[in-house]
């Protein structure tokens, strides 16, 4: 049986951000993936495609990921969803221009392993911490949205405030177990000329993830 699962990615911004839609063709049901900077032009063409927004998914609450929330609130009343310790983090005082204020009232709260459902399109959410407390990838059909957790080449930052080397290797590791076949989708394209990549290529490629020890890990993240 085939899920009627679009996923769309999108460009945006002066740091190379990319936002994504995951949409179920039957129902017309769509959530948006760390909408920023440009994001309505997005909300708007997908509204304009016959579909209607769900919620929204953060992979993490850094500024860069997630500036457009309030304006995508303002024009539909709908939940954002992040991991409660990302949730809590961000209310414990960090630092505004990384972490932005929210209308609290409108997170609804996530915990490892939880699933959401968008018609007959599933995602479930892994905890990956490292970049931030409540970093979370997102998996959906073959695709994994990794954020700031995995990139195409490298990994996040482990130095900004909530950062941790040791989680983000523990994090890496729980990815590199995951079926070769999943298609990464990260949440920077930087200098990266593809939008993606299958895991089982990046556990060739990239140094970060295929570490074999903390020590070498934090040795090529500079530690």
């Amino acid at each position: 049986m085939t899920v009627p699962l679009r996923l769309v990615r999108e460009r945006i911004g002066p740091m190379e951000n990319n936002q994504y839609i995951i949409a179920d063709t039957e129902s017309r049901l769509f959530w948006m993936v760390d909408p920023a900077w440009e994001a309505e032009t997005l909300y708007d063409r997908t509204l304009k495609d016959g579909f209607s927004l769900s919620g929204i998914l953060l992979t993490h609450a850094h500024f860069d990921h997630m500036n457009a929330v309030p304006a995508i609130l303002r024009r539909r009343d709908v939940p954002v969803y992040a991991q409660k310790s990302e949730v809590e983090f961000m209310k414990s005082g960090v630092p505004r221009e990384l972490f932005p204020n929210l209308p609290i009232s409108s997170f609804k709260f996530l915990s490892p392993g939880d699933r959401l459902s968008l018609g007959s399109v599933t995602a479930s959410f892994l905890h990956t911490p490292g970049n931030t407390p409540g970093s979370q990838c997102i998996r959906v059909g073959d695709n994994l949205i990794s954020g700031d957790t995995l990139f195409l080449e490298g990994c996040g930052r482990t130095d900004l405030p909530g950062g941790d080397p040791k989680a983000m290797f523990e994090s890496l590791a729980v990815l590199a177990k995951l079926p070769g076949s999943e298609r990464v989708h990260p949440g920077h394209a930087y200098s990266e000329p593809e939008a993606s990549n299958r895991l089982e290529d990046l556990l060739r490629t990239n140094r970060q993830l295929k570490s074999r020890s903390l020590d070498e890990f934090l040795k090529l993240t500079g530690y």
